[in-house]
């Protein structure tokens, strides 16, 4: 084992999940991998409280459509840098629907 010059494996495979929905997993190891799944930025309102990142579930085509364009690490963050600008947008319109509407969030009213 010393000296020997391990490089890294990037695997993607496709998972059933329930019914027709698939997910998209992948893994970047050296010797075990740790598979992670793809997830999405999913809000509804600004002002609702349902925001989050979510499991991405595909049909199997939709997943073998986007496997086969997945190539190495760096299709990964381009996906997740998709995403991330959605979240990012989202929580400025908030922040500013919040700073013109809403003077406090919680207010302690002494008696």
């Amino acid at each position: 084992m010393i000296g020997m010059n391990l490089k890294k494996k990037f695997k993607v495979r496709i998972s059933h999940f329930k019914h027709e929905y698939y997910t998209i997993d992948y893994t970047e190891h050296y010797l075990f991998p740790s598979w992670k799944s793809l997830y999405f930025w999913f809000d509804q309102t600004l002002t609702s409280g349902t925001e989050c990142w979510s499991l991405n579930l595909f049909t199997v085509k939709e997943a073998e459509d986007l496997v086969s364009k997945i190539n190495n690490m760096n299709d990964i963050d381009q996906y997740y840098k998709i995403e991330t600008e959605k979240m990012n947008k989202f929580k400025a319109k908030q922040r500013e629907y919040y700073e013109k509407n809403v003077p406090y969030k919680n207010k302690l009213m002494e008696k």
